[in-house]
């Protein structure tokens, strides 16, 4: 159930946060904030926003580590199937495959923002990677309780 490997991932995440503690210079962030985004946001809500910052900064450093450790690295292959994917899931499954890969190859090479689809195939491949360090133990759950913990984790 992916759903499921989503909730797991969501709380190794948690706990390797709750176990990495790293200090930032707080006022610094802030100022350092407020001044890239002085017309976007107000000094109010770059402090409301300073937390989740922090915390988007601690996960990034604690998963680029991991991702080296581990030896994580997205293939071309890997990139260009999610390429693929997400192309066959707009066309819904209507388009012949080599149009699907043609189109991949062209998104691979011209897209922006590739190096977002570079990371989710590392974050992947990464809590596979965690998933193999600890022992799963499977729990049945009842369907209303699965549902309400996938609502509280959104």
């Amino acid at each position: 159930e992916p759903r499921a490997f989503a909730l797991l991932a969501r709380d190794m995440q948690k706990r390797l946060l709750e176990q990495n503690e790293i200090a930032f210079p707080e006022a610094f962030l802030q100022r350092w904030l407020t001044e890239i985004n002085q017309d976007k946001l107000s000094a109010e809500q770059v402090e409301s926003e300073l937390p989740a910052f922090i915390q988007s900064l601690r996960w990034n450093m604690i998963r680029d580590k991991l991702t080296a450790q581990f030896e994580i690295e997205a293939t071309k292959a890997e990139i260009m199937e999610v390429y693929a994917n997400r192309i066959r899931g707009y066309f819904q499954g209507q388009v012949e495959e080599d149009l699907v890969q043609n189109l991949a190859i062209r998104f691979m090479e011209e897209d922006e923002k590739k190096d977002e689809v570079i990371k989710e195939v590392e974050a992947d491949k990464l809590y596979a990677a965690m998933r193999n360090l600890v022992t799963l133990v499977d729990k049945p759950v009842h369907s209303e309780v699965f549902h309400q913990l996938i609502e509280e984790a959104r």
